[in-house]
């Protein structure tokens, strides 16, 4: 007669080896920072908004005119072109971007904000009239500091939106974007297109001083540049530079 000490039946058997199976699997998440980080970010207070889905990764910015689709790109792109840094949790994401020194904060969204789900179409055909029209809109939105710099933001529309035509130029309308935004004098703002750049700032003491010396010439009848103005300025504190310092 044989005694089976161990008897066990079928269903017994199965979850006894799934626990043994199950004790040793690893715990580790081998997902990488983008697949934790699914789901819809928006950069709060700035219209841009992170959507990581699967293995692609859509970049938005938008107002209460519209939203355009920055980029879209897969996941082994994003990290190969965009991220240099990125961590998340439940509820916040945070990015650095490639060639930035800071990290940038995201917060979780439920859904894409309504306008990115009808994205307008921009091409280098865009209306000057549709740009101009998200170029005030942005400003409107998120700009914060057109009462500490004297400037009424309402009125600049009224003032420039004559001035747009969908049959002017780019160098036109860029020059046009570019008076509106002028008299903020703010060193942080500034627009760029594919060929131009423009800065926005108060005037440095040594280019008022030019300024100003220029004046005293045009007031004596003397025609100059500004330009020839400040390389001789430059020139002669580059020299009295080298005699200071030797």
């Amino acid at each position: 007669m044989s005694v089976k000490l161990f008897s066990r039946t079928p269903i017994a058997t199965a979850l006894f080896a799934t626990l043994v199976l199950s004790g040793c699997s690893s715990d580790k998440d081998t997902r990488t920072e983008l697949q934790k980080a699914e789901g819809v970010w928006n950069k709060t207070a700035y219209g841009a908004v992170l959507d990581i889905q699967d293995n692609k990764v859509s970049a938005y910015e938008y107002n209460t005119f519209g939203c355009i689709k920055v980029n879209q790109l897969s996941h082994e792109q994003a990290n190969k072109e965009f991220i240099t840094e990125l961590k998340s949790t439940d509820t916040a994401l945070s990015l650095r971007e490639k060639g930035e020194i800071h990290s940038q904060t995201y917060t979780t969204n439920k859904s894409l904000p309504a306008l990115c789900n009808t994205p307008i179409n921009v091409t280098e055909n865009a209306s000057p009239n549709q740009v101009f029209e998200y170029f005030w809109h942005a400003f409107n939105d998120y700009y914060a500091f057109f009462e500490l710099r004297g400037v009424d933001w309402s009125q600049q529309y009224v003032k420039f939106k004559p001035q747009i035509s969908d049959d002017m130029t780019d160098e036109a309308l860029f020059s046009t974007l570019a008076a509106m935004v002028a008299p903020l004098k703010d060193g942080h703002v500034n627009i760029w297109a594919k060929d131009a750049n423009f800065y926005v700032g108060k005037d440095s003491p040594f280019m008022k001083a030019a300024v100003g010396i220029q004046g005293n010439f045009l007031r004596a009848g003397e025609q100059t540049s500004l330009d020839d103005v400040f390389n001789t300025m430059l020139g002669n504190y580059t020299e009295i530079s080298k005699a200071y310092l030797t």
